[in-house]
């Protein structure tokens, strides 16, 4: 299960840096607590060291989008304007 961690954390770290922020990693024991500060706001995401469901990552991954689209983070997430020629 180590493995799922490392990448249910890998992805988290990928998403967030992607972003434009800085991600700090804690570790509380049972759990990884990844944070980054957004307009003067602290997010927190928490990540389990034994993910014991199958969907693990896919809970995790929306609930990473929806912290990063909450605020103004939302603008980063909109695509380009595409340009006609």
């Amino acid at each position: 299960m180590k493995r799922a961690r490392n990448e249910l954390l890998r992805e988290a770290l990928e998403m967030i840096t992607a972003r434009g922020y800085a991600p700090v990693v804690r570790n509380g024991g049972k759990h990884l607590k990844v944070s980054w500060s957004a307009n003067g706001r602290r997010h927190t995401v928490t990540i389990s060291s034994t993910p014991s469901a199958r969907c693990a990552r896919i809970q995790s991954r929306a609930i990473l989008r929806r912290l990063l689209c909450a605020g103004t983070a939302a603008q980063s997430l909109r695509p380009p304007p595409r340009i006609e020629r």
